[in-house]
């Protein structure tokens, strides 16, 4: 599964002993004083910047909201370029209210956003010449972006009537209801019975629907535009609006695959002067890409993702016909810029031009010799884009005038492009260093960036890990990447007790280490937590055959990661002697399948892992187990057939795939201690760790299970990451001692 695999911003740390030797070490504790940035959106008239910056962990005051992504502990900052200073309008500090996902009035006067304040999700405005901040109404709203469609109204999705948004209580619902409905049982005086049933001519359960709604922010009032449960919201600058519609869940059909895709199936709705005009239905092997849409006179061009097909951009007619954009293209655009009645994407490394009919025009430069990469903007009559200019690699504004391209300065260390103000010529981009996390800007007419925001400015004592790369390759001749984060203190020619972290599927560049590998990752897997332990920490590529097709992953796990340790320890900084592994989720899985392979590790840890995929097909989803779509959600089958399992089909197809790939069908052969780690609330089953953990009990082997009730897939509570990181430092210590 993917929700987690040790994200962040990585920096690649070349100092040497001397700064190691007036820092810290880091600690778990770090992690909470954490802050960070969640983006920054530029007023229409490109004067003013709104930017997101999400509170330290130690903040917060529900930490069961992981889909939240720590918009639920954010505030919202407005900087003027020419004041050049910062000043927060929210604050959301003094009760642990989030403010998040701020948009421009199309006039800049008004900037509308969502807040968490009173344990709920509503739409609040703030007006700028006034700097008046107000809730607009105390209705409850999706956690989605909301959408101006004119300079005093805006529109909103929102959940069922008594129901809070998806995203908000995920992580508690199932909890919440059982604790609700047991008491009923215990006084003997309710039915409880809940059914489930399956057979020809059976309908999906459709949940209560939700509805569109358009707030006036001036008065507070709202009206339903439709019933229903919309996401991706967008409007034109005529009025209309356009939205993707969850119609109903996907129905398994016999004898064909379960594509790895969302429970729901969609349509495209567009409604012009508040009634629908155009619905096109996808189809079940399809689903939409949120995201950006470029409108047309008779239609609206979306991104669909096709699940047995390539994606493409497609035009929906008024009359809901769909005409195929990119079909021309050898490869999709990730982005469509509407220019007029065309749209504008990359791909190759070339501009197109695109027609409402499909037909597509490379744009072209003259005698200038041009590569264009990605664009980073969607605001004609100039783009900002990333590519090469007769040999010089860069940010670009390209002017679609005059065909002009004019550098963008970029900041004097590494960094990543946030927005550009063209009114200004104001580039915005975030990066970390060691002296903090930075919001800069850069002007043509400045030397330098110019710091916006410093976050975490307190890393600047912590010694970090250095990094080296590490080349192999497989049995079979293949070449490929891993990495070593070492200690900070690492001497050359000192072997190291090694740590391995594995995630089938991840296959490392040469570039830069591995993302979400810096002090200031706010994972609570963050494994620089290992480094600052004296420990080296390999991180190994594992290539699996593409996701769709019927693969191997128990066998080509281990053959991606065993000839990684055979050259950590060649390059003389791996000790043969003293060696772990550590793996989250399918990573889990991962150290599973290697310790039924190899007995060189000494201790494991697997967090939240995958242990039999027999009975992981036909397990539910823990969160929804009190739901009467419980049946409906297809996460575990999804994942098997088609999705990172790569069994193809079900197990009754291929029994012996599924066999072969469990790592519970070879437990007897585990030698090494291994710690279990799973919370109850996980949608990977509990289930899952008790097989194994169960199956080492029966063999009298060395295991703990450690299971945190209330938890998720992904630990939140700083107790309990505090307490998993003690108990990952005695095990690994007890294990592999200095």
């Amino acid at each position: 599964m993917r929700l987690h695999i040790f994200l962040g911003t990585s920096v690649l740390l070349t100092s040497g002993l001397l700064a190691f030797a007036h820092a810290r070490v880091f600690t778990p504790e770090d992690l909470f004083r954490l802050e960070a940035l969640a983006g920054a959106v530029p007023s229409p008239d490109d004067r003013t910047l709104a930017i997101v910056r999400v509170r330290a962990k130690s903040a917060a005051v529900m930490h069961m909201r992981t889909f939240m992504s720590g918009r639920d502990r954010s505030d919202i900052w407005i900087f003027d370029p020419k004041a050049a200073v910062a000043h927060k309008i929210t604050n959301g500090d003094g009760d642990g209210a989030g403010f998040f996902s701020p948009v421009w009035s199309p006039n800049s006067e008004h900037l509308a956003f969502l807040s968490t304040r009173g344990n709920n999700i509503t739409l609040w405005v703030w007006r700028q010449s006034t700097r008046e901040l107000r809730q607009v109404s105390q209705q409850t709203v999706e956690t989605g972006s909301p959408v101006w469609v004119s300079d005093r109204e805006v529109v909103c999705a929102a959940p069922p009537e008594g129901e809070q948004p998806g995203p908000f209580d995920l992580e508690v619902r199932a909890s919440m209801k059982a604790a609700t409905i047991w008491p009923k049982a215990w006084s003997g005086a309710a039915v409880t019975a809940s059914v489930l049933a399956s057979g020809p001519g059976l309908r999906t359960y459709r949940p209560p629907r939700g509805r569109l709604l358009k707030f006036d922010v001036f008065t507070g009032k709202s009206r339903t535009i439709a019933d229903g449960s919309f996401t991706a919201i967008s409007t034109s600058t005529d009025g209309r609006i356009a939205a993707f519609e969850a119609a109903d869940f996907v129905r398994p059909e016999p004898g064909a695959r379960l594509a790895n895709r969302n429970y729901s199936k969609y349509r495209l709705v567009v409604f012009e002067n508040g009634r629908k005009k155009t619905a096109a239905e996808l189809t079940d092997t399809e689903e939409p890409s949120v995201g950006p849409v470029a409108w047309f006179q008779n239609g609206v061009a979306v991104r669909i993702n096709g699940l047995s097909s390539r994606p493409g951009w497609f035009l929906v007619q008024r009359d809901g016909k769909r005409i195929n954009l990119t079909a021309e293209l050898s490869t999709v655009p990730p982005l469509l810029v509407a220019d007029g009645e065309e749209v504008l994407g990359v791909t190759d490394g070339r501009l197109w031009r695109i027609r409402s009919d499909g037909f597509a025009s490379e744009v072209l430069f003259g005698e200038r010799t041009v590569r264009i990469d990605s664009l980073l903007t969607s605001k004609v009559p100039s783009l900002v884009l990333r590519g090469q200019v007769n040999g010089k690699s860069g940010i670009y504004e390209l002017d679609l005038r005059t065909s002009e391209f004019r550098p963008i300065q970029e900041p004097g260390e590494p960094a990543d492009f946030v927005t550009f103000m063209s009114g200004s010529a104001t580039a915005v981009f975030s990066g970390s260093n060691r002296s903090g996390t930075f919001l800069w800007t850069t002007h043509p007419g400045r030397s330098g960036q110019q710091v916006v925001m410093t976050l975490n400015g307190f890393c600047k004592d912590i010694a970090e890990a250095r990094w080296k790369m590490l080349p192999y390759r497989t049995v079979e001749g293949r070449e490929l990447t891993a990495w070593l984060m070492l200690p900070p203190d690492h001497l050359e020619g000192k072997r190291h007790r090694t740590v391995v972290t594995v995630y089938p599927g991840l296959v490392y560049s040469t570039g830069s280490p591995p993302v979400g590998s810096s002090i200031q990752s706010t994972s609570p897997y963050n494994l620089q937590l290992l480094a600052a332990r004296g420990y080296a920490v390999l991180f190994p590529s594992i290539p699996l055959t593409p996701e769709g097709q019927p693969g191997e992953p128990y066998r080509q796990t281990a053959e991606g990661v065993l000839p990684a340790i055979d050259q950590a320890i060649k390059a003389g900084i791996a000790d043969s002697d003293r060696l772990a592994l550590i793996g989250h989720s399918f990573g889990g899985y991962g150290v599973y399948t290697l310790l039924t392979q190899d007995s060189r590790f000494k201790a494991a840890i697997a967090m939240g892992g995958f242990a039999n995929l027999v009975s992981l097909y036909g397990q539910f989803d823990p969160r929804a187990r009190y739901e009467p779509y419980a049946r409906d959600r297809l996460i575990h089958m999804m994942f098997a057939e088609s999705g990172q399992f790569r069994m193809g089909v079900p197990p009754w197809k291929d029994m012996d795939r599924y066999v072969r790939n469990s790592p519970i069908s070879f437990v007897d052969r585990v030698e090494t201690p291994v710690m279990i780690v799973q919370g109850d609330q996980d949608y990977v089953p509990i289930q899952q760790g008790e097989e194994f953990f169960t199956a080492l009990y029966r063999q009298n082997k060395s295991a703990i299970f450690v299971r945190y009730w209330g938890e998720g897939h992904i630990l939140e509570s700083p107790a309990n990451i505090s307490d998993l990181w003690r108990r990952i430092y005695e095990w690994l210590d007890r294990y592999l001692p200095e």
